[in-house]
C-alpha cells in the first residue's frame, strides 16, 4: 500500500495521477500530486503495474487524474471500480481518453475504445447501474474535445504547428458547438468533415 511509501496527511488535498508517464498533473497550490505508473520516470512517485489495480487504501484521495492511460488497461470495469474505491466521498475523477473515431484510438498498445455514453452505467439511478453495484458516482459528465497538438507532435511536425495555430481559435469555437449536445453530435460528427471529428473525450465523475 502507498501509505508505506509516502507520508499521508488527511488534511491535504491529494491528487493521484494514474499512468502519469513522463507528464504529471500540475496541481494547484496546496494540492499534493502523486504519480503512479509501471515504469519509473522523473514524474513517477510509485512504480506499480496499474493494470493490476491502484495500490492505495479505500477513500484515500480527493481526485484521480488519468490522462490517456485508461485505454492502455485490459479490464475497463475493474479499473473504474478501483477509481471509485480510492476516491473519498465527494471526490472527483477526471479521465481523458481518445474517442473511438480518432486516429489516436488505434495507437499501438491501446486495448479499450470509448464513446460518449460508456460511463453512463456508473451514474446513480441509471437504468444500467444495477450491473455495477460497486461503481457508483453521483454525477457523470462528458466533454468532447476537438483536435489539438501535443508537445511531442509539435516537435515531430513543426510545419503543421503553424497551421494549427491558425486554426486554433476556430477549433475552440467549434468545440463549444460540439458540447451543446455531446451524444447527438457524436452520431453525426464523422459525416460533416475531418475537422469536425471528435478527437478526445474528457469525463468528470463525482463520487
Amino acid at each position: 500500500m502507498v501509505d508505506n511509501i509516502v507520508k499521508i496527511n488527511p488534511n491535504e488535498y491529494t491528487v493521484l495521477d494514474v499512468g502519469c508517464g513522463m507528464r504529471k498533473y500540475k496541481g494547484k497550490e496546496g494540492q499534493r500530486v502523486i504519480g503512479i505508473d509501471k515504469v519509473k520516470t522523473p514524474c513517477v512517485d510509485i512504480v506499480y503495474d496499474i493494470d493490476k489495480g491502484i495500490p492505495v487504501p479505500d477513500s484515500f484521495v480527493d481526485m484521480v487524474y488519468m490522462d490517456n492511460s485508461l485505454e492502455h488497461m485490459s479490464n475497463f470495469e475493474f479499473q473504474m471500480g478501483e477509481v471509485c474505491r480510492v476516491l473519498k466521498k465527494g471526490g472527483v475523477a477526471i479521465i481523458k481518453v481518445p474517442h473511438y473515431s480518432s486516429f489516436r484510438a488505434f495507437t499501438f498498445g491501446h486495448k479499450l475504445f470509448f464513446n460518449t455514453t460508456i460511463m453512463d452505467g456508473f451514474k446513480q439511478n441509471d437504468p444500467m447501474s444495477f450491473m455495477f453495484p460497486g461503481i457508483v458516482f453521483s454525477e457523470v459528465k462528458v466533454r468532447l474535445r476537438s483536435f489539438y497538438m501535443t508537445k511531442n507532435n509539435m516537435k515531430k511536425y513543426p510545419k503543421l504547428m503553424y497551421l494549427y495555430y491558425f486554426l486554433f481559435p476556430i477549433l475552440r469555437v467549434w468545440e463549444t458547438v460540439m458540447n451543446i449536445k455531446p451524444v447527438l453530435y457524436e452520431k453525426f460528427s464523422e459525416t460533416i468533415s475531418p475537422f469536425t471529428n471528435i478527437f478526445e473525450l474528457e469525463f468528470r465523475l463525482t463520487k
